[in-house]
């Protein structure tokens, strides 16, 4: 019974039987057959079927806040135990973009998951529009990035604004730039860059500085932030980088440029599917972290 029950919890958790059965590791006709044994046993409806996906019923929302207790239960049972055999084998997927895995962003990220022996959790470094639309087909529980404006938001997502953040000019602290007060556009215009990347972005530019940065400018493209920060250090290159790099920056000798005009400011934060629920407790955990 428990087996069942446990099933069920991932089911109610992640409100998709897809997504459930990749956390559990078994196939989907194998779980779909699982949870019917669970309604037969307990002679009740805990779905609602519909084309879109399914919703639980009076009776399994009841069931699903029960199964939550005996899982709980269980695992700490186990933990204080000592069970050296029991390894968490669920998989949280979380797409993030650079700046909530490298710098002290990651933080609270830690502290939350760490609450959670029972999962194994994936980071994936990406960028937030590709992100988002993986929410949307499942493949991530949460991704952490750039809100959208409210026009372009989906009814199905939840949209946590965490801070404000933008795009800084950085250089080696020895870079010929660094001795003027003001730097204006056209102190930029023939300078050589270092182009940091997700590994789904294929253009060598960005939207935020095509003026700056012309594609035979640009000198290296790297999906890897420990390379380009060493492409930077000791170099004549430039690179642009969230604010929030300022501390591992200045660790590689590397400053922010006193630049005339900045680049606009963006709302970053937490997004999850609505139906998610143990996203939804997880991203409330660390939001709060966030805002103490």
């Amino acid at each position: 019974m428990y087996k069942l029950m446990s099933q069920f919890k991932v089911v109610g958790d992640t409100m998709n039987l897809t997504k459930a059965s990749e956390i559990l590791g078994i196939s989907q006709p194998t779980l779909t057959q699982n949870l019917s044994r669970l309604e037969k046993k307990l002679n009740a409806q805990l779905f609602n079927r519909k084309s879109h996906g399914i919703t639980l019923t009076e009776q399994g929302e009841l069931l699903y806040n029960n199964a939550c207790l005996m899982v709980n239960v269980y695992e700490n049972t186990l933990e204080q135990f000592g069970n050296e055999h029991w390894k968490p084998t669920r998989i949280i997927q979380i797409g993030c973009g650079f700046n909530w895995t490298h710098t002290e962003l990651i933080e609270p990220i830690k502290t939350v998951t760490s609450q959670y022996p029972q999962y194994a959790f994936e980071f994936t470094n990406g960028e937030s529009v590709a992100l988002q639309q993986k929410l949307l087909t499942r493949d991530y529980d949460i991704v952490m990035g750039t809100i959208p404006y409210t026009l372009l938001q989906n009814d199905d997502l939840a949209y946590e604004p965490i801070f404000e953040s933008k795009f800084v000019i950085y250089a080696d602290k020895n870079h010929p730039l660094n001795k003027l007060v003001h730097i204006e556009e056209k102190d930029l215009l023939n300078q050589k860059w270092v182009n940091l990347r997700h590994i789904e972005e294929l253009n060598i530019k960005d939207g935020r500085y095509d003026y700056f940065v012309s594609e035979s400018h640009v000198k290296y493209v790297t999906k890897s932030v420990t390379t380009a920060v060493n492409l930077v250090t000791n170099s004549e290159y430039l690179i642009f980088l969230p604010l929030q790099f300022q501390l591992l920056a200045k660790t590689k000798g590397l400053v922010p440029l006193p630049t005339v005009n900045s680049t606009p400011e963006f709302t970053s934060g937490m997004m999850y599917l609505k139906e998610n629920r143990l996203a939804q407790e997880m991203v409330e955990k660390m939001k709060n972290l966030y805002l103490l």
